[in-house]
């Protein structure tokens, strides 16, 4: 009896690879594709959530944006007061300057690296 491997090349990206065995291959792309389906529900109703959440506090006269909800421990959102939202602001400010700075400077080590081998 032989034995046998099947032979492929493995790509730079993550992805299921083609084992050569439609059977498998295409029971593979059928379980991703489920995943993919049951994830996106997921966000779906997590996103319906929100809506209602934002709509609960708008009938109760708050002026809110989904830039205002927060989740909570338990899962659920809540919108958050001005003081927060200051805060978050903050924070986010200070994030983009500090990714803005983390890229620039990639990028220039990049370009040092290309002077230096070229």
């Amino acid at each position: 009896m032989a034995s046998f491997t099947f032979a492929h090349k493995v790509t730079g990206i993550p992805r299921p690879q083609n084992t050569g065995v439609h059977s498998i291959d295409y029971n593979m792309d059928r379980t991703i594709g489920r995943a993919a389906a049951e994830q996106w529900k997921v966000v779906e109703e997590r996103k319906a959530h929100k809506d209602r959440v934002l709509r609960h506090e708008r009938e109760a006269g708050s002026v809110v944006t989904n830039d205002a909800l927060v989740r909570t421990p338990d899962g659920d959102y809540r919108t958050i007061q001005e003081p927060e939202r200051k805060a978050v602001n903050s924070a986010r400010t200070l994030h983009h300057e500090a990714t803005t700075k983390i890229e620039a400077a990639k990028t220039a080590q990049k370009a040092a690296q290309k002077k230096k081998a070229g």
